[in-house]
């Protein structure tokens, strides 16, 4: 795909998880694009595996519209509310705070991270990969 039209179409992905007064940037030559959304500031950020959100900065607080794409934190003390299917969640940052909807896989590299979630889209419970130190993983009370 030519590289303007596909950072359109990830501008247009990016800019579904954002409200009509948010601001959002696109990036041809990065194919990246970046929603300012709810209180938080989201990448999309093309990887061999498809795009994926990204949440790279420190304490921000807001929700995230997954959409069935999957979401890497590797920021610092963020608040964040995870909507929708996450298929796969990676956090390297430490001390975040997610409250995720639906996941299927979580990786965690970073330390003291707090993740709660309501649903596995992958039987009974998310698979779990802890490498960090003080993280927590729980199911969330409905």
């Amino acid at each position: 795909m030519h590289p303007i039209r596909l950072a359109l179409a990830l501008g247009l992905l990016v800019a579904s998880t954002a409200q009509a007064e948010d601001q959002v940037r696109a990036n041809a030559g990065g194919v990246q694009a970046q929603a300012d959304a709810d209180g938080i500031t989201v990448q999309l950020v093309n990887r061999d595996d498809g795009p994926w959100l990204s949440v790279e900065n420190r304490g921000e607080t807001g929700t995230v519209h997954c959409r069935g794409r999957n979401v890497s934190v590797s920021g610092k003390r963020n608040q964040i509310t995870l909507q929708g299917d996450c298929p796969f969640i990676e956090v390297s940052g430490d001390e975040n705070e997610l409250q995720i909807e639906s996941v299927g896989e979580i990786s965690l590299s970073g330390d003291d991270n707090r993740l709660s979630w309501q649903r596995s889209s992958r039987g009974s419970a998310p698979a779990v990969g802890d490498d960090g130190d003080g993280n927590r993983v729980e199911r969330s009370a409905d």
